[in-house]
């Protein structure tokens, strides 16, 4: 007769907890760093992104002490915002995630009223490059990939976290977030 044999079965990893539920934006959206930039220093989206149709373009604004912080980004140059004469304005490029992180910060915790500007250009309107995917082998689902909040980058609880093709712009937005560089060119990746 033949024996049966259990092998042991692998656990089921926890679905990282870093992705919001809901992020006002496209996949491959250049604002996508802007918001992980924030919800980093631990400011609410109360407001949209400028992009949005019948939305106002104010993102965020926090009062923190003394330190008053308003965000205004979207793919066109905003409408004049009523500001206090001694406030601050900074133009913002969201994909530079350390420097939007440090800017922020900054502005939260000195006295002043700043007004952040990220203006840049909707990714529905440049050429879609071609997706990029996940390595299974070197992914160690970290989860720092979904800090972004790309709607292509998902958690399905697997093995390694998964990118969209469908849905990737191959932006490379979330490329730098991976510790274990397992995101890359899908052909490159899966070949």
């Amino acid at each position: 007769m033949y024996a049966c044999v259990t092998l042991p079965r692998k656990r089921a990893r926890p679905i990282t907890p870093h992705r919001p539920e809901v992020d006002p934006a496209c996949a491959g959206c250049p604002q996508l760093g802007l918001l992980r930039g924030l919800r980093r220093c631990g400011v609410e989206a109360t407001g949209r992104l400028g992009c949005e149709p019948g939305r106002a373009p104010l993102l965020a604004d926090v009062t923190r002490g003394e330190a008053r912080v308003r965000v205004v980004a979207g793919p066109s140059e905003p409408h004049p915002l009523r500001l206090p004469a001694d406030a601050e304005v900074v133009r913002i490029d969201p994909a530079d995630l350390a420097a939007v992180e440090k800017a922020l910060w900054r502005a939260l915790t000195h006295p002043g009223d700043t007004l952040f500007v990220a203006v840049t250009p909707c990714v529905l309107a440049a050429p879609r490059l071609p997706p990029l995917a996940v390595a299974e082998a070197r992914c160690n689902r970290c989860g720092g990939c979904l800090t972004l909040g790309c709607p292509a980058i998902g958690d399905p609880g697997g093995e390694a976290m998964v990118i969209e093709a469908a849905t990737c712009t191959g932006c490379g937005s979330c490329v730098p977030l991976c510790r274990a560089r397992a995101i890359g060119p899908a052909l490159r990746v899966l070949g």
